[in-house]
C-alpha cells in the first residue's frame, strides 16, 4: 500500500535505550540522561556517607554517552483504548498506529515520543516490499 508524502504529517522522535548493568548485575534501560542522573542520585544518596561517588564524574560519563535519537514524520491513527482497574487505580492503555517509511533501526526496545507522550512499540509490521512499517505503540495514562 502506498502513502502520499502529505499523509506523513506527525513529527515523532525515536529513542534507542542505553542498556547497561547495575551493581547487582541486573539489566537496566535508560531513555535519557535525566533517567540516568535520577537513578545515579538515588543510588548515591545511600553512599553519600562514604563519599565514593561524585557528580563531576557522573557528568563526564554522561558527556561521553552516544544517546541515539532520530526525528521523522509518520502517519498517525488512534486505535482502541482499554481501561483496567488495579485496586483503586484506573489505567487506560491507548494503542496508536504509526506508518513510517521503511527503516532497519527500529525494534520493540525502541520508544516513540509524539506530541509530548512517550509510547512503547509493541509490534512492527513490514508493509509492501519494504516500503513502509506499521508500528503499533501503547501509551499509558
Amino acid at each position: 500500500m502506498r502513502y502520499g508524502s502529505g499523509q506523513y504529517d506527525q513529527r515523532i522522535t525515536i529513542f534507542q535505550p542505553l542498556c547497561t548493568r547495575n551493581s547487582s548485575g541486573d539489566a537496566v534501560k535508560y531513555w535519557s540522561a535525566a533517567d540516568l542522573i535520577t537513578d545515579h542520585l538515588a543510588r548515591t544518596a545511600a553512599e553519600s556517607a562514604t563519599g565514593t561517588e561524585d557528580l563531576a564524574g557522573m557528568q563526564a560519563v554522561l558527556a561521553a554517552i552516544p544517546w541515539s535519537t532520530t526525528t521523522l514524520f509518520a502517519r498517525r491513527r488512534e486505535r482502541e483504548a482499554v481501561e483496567a482497574f488495579d485496586g483503586n487505580k484506573e489505567t487506560v492503555t491507548q494503542t496508536i498506529e504509526f506508518i513510517v517509511r521503511y527503516r532497519t533501526d527500529l525494534d520493540q526496545n525502541t520508544r516513540i515520543t509524539c506530541n509530548g507522550a512517550d509510547l512503547d512499540i509493541k509490534s512492527i509490521q513490514v508493509l509492501g516490499r519494504k516500503e513502509n512499517l506499521k508500528l503499533l505503540a501503547e501509551a499509558r495514562t
